[in-house]
């Protein structure tokens, strides 16, 4: 109903459609109307967001970064830019010591931000400091209990330190607040089928 009313001229209309394509997960759909929006106003900030968050979703995190560079170029104080732009660059393995300085400086705006520990995080875990890692997302579950990213950022770093209960632990956890189980449910499956072996060779 919505889209038979929509104005296909209007960079709101097509923000808005395409942002609900992306909270129901039909990312590729939702790409169509966010394209249009950034076609009618290029420096849309909400529209180069939800953009970047399609791309992302997709797998496609060179287009992603593309729009987060766009304004983070014309805003560098802006802390939620700091921080997606620090987050795709580790998504991506690129810059790692640059995202760590972007995330550094958007957590020195909202030290509590679980979100930003979380991509801090994750920027550890890419460079291979694992115990840092895991101190760092350790803090964010405690800021956000909630977020199933979160979760299944511990369990691959309990993976990287060979604690595999633990990992077990947070890929459930994962599993359980997620809609998009389908990756974590296959971390979660190669652990237990490890074991299996590690069983049956003692045996």
């Amino acid at each position: 109903k919505a889209l038979s009313c929509m104005d296909s001229q209007s960079v709101r209309h097509n923000y808005i459609v395409g942002m609900v394509l992306n909270e129901s997960q039909r990312y590729e759909e939702g790409l169509k109307y966010l394209l249009r929006a950034e076609e009618i106003s290029p420096g849309d900030r909400d529209v180069l967001l939800e953009l970047a968050r399609a791309y992302q979703e997709v797998g496609e995190l060179e287009e992603a970064l593309a729009r987060v560079k766009r304004l983070y170029s014309a805003d560098t104080e802006d802390p939620v830019l700091n921080n997606y732009y620090g987050y795709l660059l580790a998504l991506n393995g690129d810059r790692l010591n640059f995202a760590e300085q972007l995330l550094n400086y958007a957590l020195e705006q909202d030290p509590d931000n679980g979100y930003y520990l979380d991509s801090l995080g994750w920027i550890k875990y890419k460079q291979g400091e694992y115990q840092r890692a895991l101190g760092i997302l350790l803090d964010a579950a405690r800021v956000v209990k909630d977020d199933p990213k979160i979760w299944e950022h511990l369990g691959d770093t309990y993976v990287k330190l060979e604690a595999m209960d633990e990992a077990r632990q947070a890929y459930r956890k994962s599993i359980e607040l997620s809609t998009r189980k389908s990756e974590v449910i296959k971390k979660l499956q190669s652990i237990e089928s490890r074991d299996q072996v590690k069983r049956e060779t003692s045996d």
